[in-house]
């Protein structure tokens, strides 16, 4: 009895059985670590017909530091239909191993990837998968169904066991009857991360991989060729093209590279001027978090903003889109929204189940959900292509038969949106440019509000992170001030700070953290001393009162600067020295600069010298010098002469004293033929 039991217990996740009717042990739910990773990369077709083939195609990887053996990927479903947005939401959300569903085990539905040729899976290593059933033999009704594989082996000496789970979605479309027809408004985000730290320096090439041949910008900008998807276009991307495409350097931790994009920015120039300009919208400068700015007392960030949006003239005649990645927006960005007063807005936290909301401002507020193209269900990876336009079609799907006026507005940023939009084609789906929406329904009245939640608060910049802009922002103050010249580079300054506040850094603080770590170790080195500093003998001597000495200041910018030079004496009452202004420095060279200490009195005095900026903020490390004054000068020897005929005078003086005493002591007697008499 005991052998048959154990024999049950090995063969049952094998076997499966209709759906829950073979009980799994309490580890198949419950275990959620992926030994082995199953990652999608094709499911054909993406919508099944009735009598066709589900083939699922993928990568196994071993995620463990042990050999994997014995390894078969199985084909997985799950027949409960999700055909509300409730059931869909609960299986996006459930565990990898809920619900139990069941493995197939028919010809072509499990595949051995180990054998005599390969008989191990080593760590790290990856090894393609191929699992197909018929979609008659899968038991599904009409509708949205979980499907997916599972991995079984060993792990080291281990038994075997259910090592990685996989799962999307499919929609299995009635037979006969036809859902109503989805509108789908369609935009195309044209915009990047910032990464120009200063002119024509990056701090890294991630725009050069973007542009690269299927990679995100590339895949973007040739979906928004598409006479049926509306395109926007962030000005900041514009300009940070425009300087790459004249040759540039990205900041390495060996210093400066050249980088590699030039032609690329180039070409994708020249297709964004072939865009038609009908289907177009311009995005505020950087992408701005709406929401960190309208917490501060300052607004002139969003005045830059606007400024900067209007520097590219070509692209002026655009209208204005209200957007940033994620798209929350708060309650408390409504007077920004007012003040910029966009053509519309686009928001992802509106109150309300239809795309167009309300209006602000006189702009149409759509809504859209933000997770449309997130791809899932779990277990990581989940936003591969494949679960993308799985996602995207089952929830076309519940929008055709549950709405009553059905749309469905998709906002693509990443290049694995671009490909699910085009891979999620139904006959029951109608892409559209967003303008025609914009048109076709005018906004509404009523007050537009936004449901904001803590998980969205959390994500704006936090108070370190604030914390470091203001301190990059003092920096730059100094820099400026020691600028010859600092009008050509505040407009520089401003954007550099405009692009610290991007939304694109919104739960991503290693990308804030690469963007801000250049700027402040550059300048840095301009505080500490690095760029602009001082240099001395260390030990100088007066040979009068108001003698004068050499200090250098030397300029390693690549700009010239104006600086002043400061000094502090141990003893101010014995020597001193003022502080010498206007100090202009070339680009890459010194000036010596001579300095006249003023000294009462003998003897050494210890000075420190530091470069500052006009304004008063020091710069650099202050250095330490003795000036010792030995004031043996004009009015050393006046003193010694003056003090010889002192002596002389006293000298003087006391021969007469002496001589007086002398005579008035004298007696009668002592007189000359004179003598004593009785």
């Amino acid at each position: 009895m005991l052998i048959v039991l154990l024999a049950l217990l090995t063969l049952a996740p094998l076997l499966g059985g209709p759906d829950g009717a073979v009980p799994m042990p309490a580890a198949y739910a419950a275990d959620t670590t992926q030994q082995v990773g199953l990652t999608f990369t094709e499911l054909s077709p993406a919508l099944p017909g009735p009598d066709g083939t589900l083939t699922l195609r993928g990568t196994a990887t071993n995620n463990t530091d042990q050999p994997v053996t014995d390894l078969q990927v199985l084909f997985w479903r799950d027949r409960t239909p999700l055909n509300t947005r409730a059931d869909l939401a609960s299986a996006l959300a459930s565990d990898a191993g809920t619900p139990l569903g069941r493995r197939m085990t028919s010809d072509g539905a499990f595949q051995t990837l180990t054998n005599e040729q390969h008989p191990e899976l080593a760590p790290g290593e990856s090894l393609p998968f191929e699992v197909r059933v018929k979609v008659a033999d899968l038991g599904l009704g009409v509708g949205n169904y979980l499907i997916g594989a599972h991995a079984l082996g060993q792990v080291g000496r281990g038994g075997n066991q259910t090592l990685g789970r996989g799962r999307t979605l499919v929609t299995v479309p009635a037979r006969t009857v036809t859902p109503a027809t989805v509108t789908a408004p369609t935009i195309a985000i044209l915009s990047s991360p910032p990464s120009m730290i200063r002119e024509g320096v990056f701090s890294d090439d991630h725009l050069s991989d973007d542009l690269s041949e299927g990679n995100r910008l590339h895949q973007l900008i040739r979906i928004a060729q598409r006479s049926d998807v509306s395109w926007a276009i962030d000005p900041n991307l514009i300009r940070e093209l425009t300087i790459m495409s004249d040759g540039y350097q990205v900041q390495t931790p060996d210093g400066l590279q050249e980088g590699a994009g030039a032609d690329q920015a180039r070409a994708y120039l020249t297709q964004l001027a072939n865009l038609p300009k009908d289907r177009g919208y311009r995005l505020l400068a950087a992408v701005p978090d709406l929401n960190t700015l309208a917490d501060q007392p300052d607004q002139s960030l969003l005045t830059q903003s606007l400024a900067a949006t209007s520097e590219f003239t070509e692209y002026n005649g655009l209208p204005l889109l209200a957007y940033q990645p994620g798209g929350a927006l708060s309650n408390d960005t409504i007077p920004l929204l007012e003040r910029i007063r966009p053509a519309a807005i686009l928001a992802s936290t509106t109150v309300g189940d239809q795309s167009v909301i309300g209006s602000l401002a006189g702009a149409p507020v759509i809504g859209y959900d933000a997770d449309l193209l997130s791809g899932g269900p779990g277990p990581q990876p989940a936003g591969t292509v494949v679960q993308r336009t799985q996602r995207l079609l089952a929830e076309g799907y519940l929008t055709a038969t549950l709405d009553p006026k059905p749309t469905q507005v998709r906002v693509l940023t990443s290049a694995e949106d671009a490909r699910a939009e085009v891979a999620a084609q139904a006959p029951w789906t109608r892409s559209q440019p967003l303008q025609t929406l914009v048109r076709e329904r005018p906004p509404s009245g009523g007050t537009t509000q936004f449901e904001y939640t803590a998980a969205d608060a959390a994500a704006q910049l936090n108070p370190i992170q604030l914390g470091r802009i203001s301190t990059l922002n003092e920096q730059y103050a100094a820099y400026l001030q020691v600028m010859v010249d600092p009008s050509e580079l505040q407009s520089v300054v401003a954007r550099s700070l405009l692009r610290a506040h991007s939304a694109w850094w919104r739960g991503n603080p290693t990308g804030f953290a690469g963007y801000l770590d250049p700027q402040t170790e550059f300048l840095d080195g301009l505080i500490r001393g690095s760029e602009v500093s001082v240099s001395s003998q260390p030990s100088v001597i007066m040979s009068g009162q108001t003698g004068s000495f050499p200090v250098t200041v030397t300029n390693r910018l690549d700009r010239d600067v104006q600086v002043s030079l400061v000094f502090d004496s141990d003893a101010p009452q014995r020597l001193r020295i003022d502080t010498v202004t206007d100090v202009i420095v070339p680009s890459g060279q010194s000036v010596t600069v001579p300095i006249q200490p003023r000294a009462s009195v003998n003897g050494p005095v210890q000075v420190t010298a530091q470069v500052s900026t006009p304004g008063g903020i020091r710069l650099g490390h202050p250095i330490r010098l003795t000036v010792e004054a030995t004031n043996f000068g004009q009015i050393g020897w006046i003193i010694v002469i003056a003090s010889g005929l002192v002596l002389l005078a006293a000298t003087a003086l006391r021969i007469r004293q002496v001589t007086r005493e002398r005579l008035a002591g004298a007696q009668p007697n002592d007189q000359p033929g004179g003598g004593n008499r009785e």
